[in-house]
This record gives C-alpha cells, sequence and structure tokens, in this order.
C-alpha cells in the first residue's frame, strides 16, 4: 500500500489546478471589445422592468395607473389607494422610484460607452444608431412615469459625479426631456418589422413623443407625431 501511495503522490503534486478570475474588478479597458457587449449593455437596461425586488410592471406601474384613477378595487384590497390614505412610502412608489433612476443611471452610462465603441469602429453605424435608440427610448421611458406619478422629479442626463442630492425640476422640464429622448429615438430605431419583438421600436417612440406632447400641451403637435406611427406599429 506504501508504494502503491508513493507512486500516485508525485503526479498529483505536479498537477495543475484551477485557477479562478476574479471578474468583479473587471478593468474598463477589458470590457466593450465586441459588439455583442454593447447589445448585452442594453439589454440590461430593459432588466429594469425586472419583477424583483419591487415587481415594477405589477406594484408600481399597474397599481399607480389603475387605481389612482380609481380603475381597479381590487375587491376592495385596493380601498387605501382609492381613498388616497396610502403611505409615501409604498413599495409601489419606492420601487418606481428606485427601479427607475437606476435605469436612467445606467442609459447615462452608455450612451458613452457606445460613442466610444462606435469611434473605434467595433460598431457599425447601424448597431450604434440602434442601440442609441433604445438607451434614449428606455430613459425617456423611466421619466415619463416618474413625471406622471410624482410631478417634477430631479431630471439627471449625465452620469452623476457628486451626492446626486440635486432639486426637482418641474413636471413640464421633465416631460419637454422625454420628449427630446423620445424624438432621438425615433429617428434612430428601426420599424417592427426590423428588430426582435420586445425591443423598442420607431412606432413606440412616436407613441411616447406624441404623449409627452399632450403633456406640454403642444397638442397640434401632439396630433402630427400620432399621424406618424406606421400602421401595425
Amino acid at each position: 500500500m506504501l508504494a502503491l501511495v508513493l507512486v500516485i503522490l508525485p503526479p498529483l503534486s505536479c498537477k495543475k489546478f484551477l485557477e479562478q478570475t476574479d471578474t468583479s474588478n473587471v478593468a474598463a479597458d477589458a470590457l466593450f471589445k465586441k459588439p455583442e457587449d454593447a447589445i448585452q449593455l442594453i439589454n440590461a437596461l430593459y432588466n429594469t422592468f425586472d419583477p424583483s425586488p419591487y415587481d415594477v410592471m405589477k406594484f408600481s406601474i399597474y397599481y399607480i395607473n389603475n387605481y389612482l384613477t380609481l380603475d381597479q378595487l381590487n375587491y376592495g384590497g385596493g380601498n387605501a389607494w382609492n381613498s388616497y390614505q396610502f403611505s409615501p412610502t409604498d413599495g409601489a412608489f419606492e420601487g418606481l422610484w428606485n427601479q427607475f433612476y437606476k435605469g436612467i443611471s445606467s442609459a447615462n452610462a452608455a450612451l458613452p460607452i457606445i460613442a466610444k465603441m462606435k469611434d473605434e469602429n467595433i460598431l457599425d453605424q447601424s448597431l450604434a444608431d440602434r442601440l442609441n435608440g433604445e438607451t434614449y427610448f428606455l430613459r425617456g421611458l423611466f421619466y415619463y412615469y416618474l413625471a406622471s406619478t410624482f410631478g417634477g422629479v430631479p431630471l439627471e442626463l449625465q452620469t452623476v459625479t457628486d451626492n446626486g442630492l440635486h432639486p426637482r425640476n418641474t413636471q413640464d422640464e421633465v416631460f419637454a426631456s422625454v420628449e427630446a429622448d423620445m424624438a432621438k429615438a425615433a429617428g434612430l430605431l428601426p420599424g417592427k418589422a426590423d428588430i426582435d419583438d420586445g425591443r423598442a421600436t420607431k412606432g413606440a417612440a412616436l407613441g411616447f413623443l406624441g404623449a409627452a406632447q399632450m403633456w406640454l400641451k403642444k397638442y397640434t403637435e401632439a396630433i402630427a407625431t400620432f399621424n406618424q406611427i406606421p400602421i401595425g406599429n
């Protein structure tokens, strides 16, 4: 037995074990070296709507759109909402605010990354335009729901480098920013037939552009915008 162990040990002692790599602190210059990296970057913006931890689609957007307009009684469970006795710390408000500002921060960080990848010829013009269009659309969408829910909110259009405790902009200023982002998105995004299902389209951007113009009481412009939405989009 001893002889057998001695025979086995030398190969084991020389064997090279798996070397693990710390991917939590990857240097910036090691990232975004291929088009797929940019696509995944923008895919992550859509994940702002992920149900955890706040169930944004159900409790934040659904509750606020339906309960505050008295369209939904929830079989008696929504009485606090329908009588305006809900708390400002309600999870629907917290979820909407926290998740969408995370999305806004990510969108602000994504725009210069896409520009740099385009300058380095990693992205061609068509893909860069589409990804920029999706980014402007999503940032505009986040602000659309924030402004329609809270009124004026702090308007951040670039990466925040201070403590972020900025005063609220007016509701009109926020919707003017939504209008600008959706106009950019509409000029960059393809139509529904030319993009994967679930992604932002030119028609979707025009729809929210017209809606923002309605909030700003630009009714003539809104009608013209809505009339540009392609049939079937």
